[in-house]
């Protein structure tokens, strides 16, 4: 016997019949069976159809504004790349409008450095010129600047005596009438070893200008730096030639002769120097000092300044003393120079041999004119060895040491004149030893 619960159980979910659809017209019907899977087939494909058919409406309506956002978007993106290249072709503008602005400066520092190059090393030219012509005149520049400094003594630059109590055996010379009214001082050995002696200055260093660092790489910097040392260089130039004017001038005053008077060049007045800014005026200022100095070193050059014997002793000074001979007061015109029997004479300075031949008590005697009226004397001499009217330079040898005429020993008596006045020697020779450095022949 079937159960009918488990019938059931096994027929849940299951048709068994088909659908039906009957179709009547009138009196006319017809019936349709459709299974289950067709139903659901044309329900799909009904379904598929509607919803293509409602998108592709909604395309249509919608297309023209997605389109139009389509067009808008890449218009934006068109706008802002071209903003872009814009931007960076401005940026590249820029750029190569700095780097020609830049090219320019520093082609413009360039030519200014080149134009001060050149003139520096025109200005080196100019003072090296400037620096070899004072060394053919005897300067010698050591310091920077010149700055007044400690005055040392200059040894050698009076005359040396026989010491105390050693007697002086080598004298001699014409006795000469003293001059009316009181008589100096009766040392009778005369007064030069208490003659002073002018000093000299010297020369210090200062530092010079400090050059502005704010150029290309510096160069500009070095160049401010040489062409401070060469207006430095001036200075100095300036400096040593004036202290040299000033060292000549006061040597020569004592002797009551005038330098520039006496200079071929003809140049007259005192020396003042004149203040100096620039490179031109310190250049000119140095070539002024260089040439009044070389004047006047020649112009004392040729007076009668040098020792004729060196490293000997004075016997007898100029001035009053008792005659060797006579045993009375008489006027000595000259200095006398002990030596040995041979010793080389040199001239005291250039000029013209006017007498060279036995004088009486001059015994064999040589006379020089120099420039100025002054005329030098060497008496005693053993042997003569110029002629008259041979001209001679400072240095050269005109005699030897003897003891003819009126003379008690070997000794040079030596004296100088001026238009016949006979002046004190030893003024000469002072202002020859101060002078020694200066008056490198």
């Amino acid at each position: 016997m079937s159960d009918p619960t488990a019938n059931l159980r096994h027929g849940f979910g299951k048709r068994r019949s088909l659908h039906h659809v009957t179709i009547t017209n009138g009196d006319r019907s017809r019936t349709f069976s459709f299974r289950p899977w067709v139903l659901g087939s044309v329900a799909a494909c009904v379904g598929v159809f509607a919803v293509g058919y409602l998108s592709a409406t909604a395309y249509l309506v919608w297309r023209d504004d997605i389109l139009a956002a389509r067009d808008t978007e890449r218009s934006q993106i068109e706008a802002s790349y071209e903003s872009r290249i814009a931007y960076l072709r401005a940026e590249i503008d820029r750029l190569a409008s700095t780097q020609v602005f830049e090219r320019r400066s520093v082609e413009t520092m360039v030519d200014a450095l080149i134009e001060r190059q050149n003139q520096l090393t025109d200005n080196h030219a100019r003072v090296r010129a400037l620096l070899e012509k004072a060394s053919t005149v005897g300067l010698t520049v050591t310091q920077a600047l010149p700055l007044p400094a400690e005055k040392p003594s200059l040894p050698g630059s009076v005359l040396s005596f026989a010491p105390a109590g050693q007697s002086n055996l080598a004298i001699g010379g014409e006795p000469v009438p003293l001059p009316a009214g009181p008589l100096p001082s009766l040392g009778l050995r005369g007064s030069s070893s208490d003659i002073g002696v002018p000093q000299t200055e010297d020369l210090g260093a200062a530092p010079g200008p400090q050059a502005d660092s704010g150029d290309l790489l510096g160069i500009g910097a070095t160049l401010d730096q040489m062409l401070a040392e060469n207006d430095r260089a001036l200075d100095a130039l300036a400096g040593t030639a004036e202290q040299g004017i000033r060292t000549l001038t006061a040597a020569i005053r004592p002797l009551g002769l005038d330098l520039s008077s006496l200079a071929e060049e003809g140049i007259g007045g005192p020396f003042v120097p004149l203040p100096a800014s620039t490179f031109e005026e310190r250049l000119s200022r140095a070539e002024r000092a260089i040439a009044a100095y070389d004047v006047l070193r020649g112009a004392a050059q040729k007076l009668p300044l040098a020792r004729p014997i060196r490293n000997v002793e004075v016997s007898s000074d100029f001035g009053p003393r008792l005659d060797p001979f006579l045993g009375t007061l008489a006027m000595h015109t000259g200095i006398d120079f002990k030596a040995d029997q041979g010793t080389v004479i040199r001239a005291a300075g250039a000029g013209r041999v006017l007498t060279a031949s036995y004088q009486g008590g001059y015994g064999n005697m040589v006379e020089i004119e120099h420039p100025g009226g002054l005329v030098t004397r060497y008496a005693h001499m053993s042997r003569i060895l110029v002629s008259e009217g041979e001209e001679i330079l400072a240095g050269e040898v005109v005699g030897r040491v003897g003891s003819t005429g009126r003379s008690t020993g070997p000794h040079l008596h030596y004296e100088v004149r001026r238009n016949g006045t006979a002046l004190d020697p030893s003024r000469f020779v002072i202002a020859g030893d101060r002078l020694a450095g200066v008056l490198v022949r």
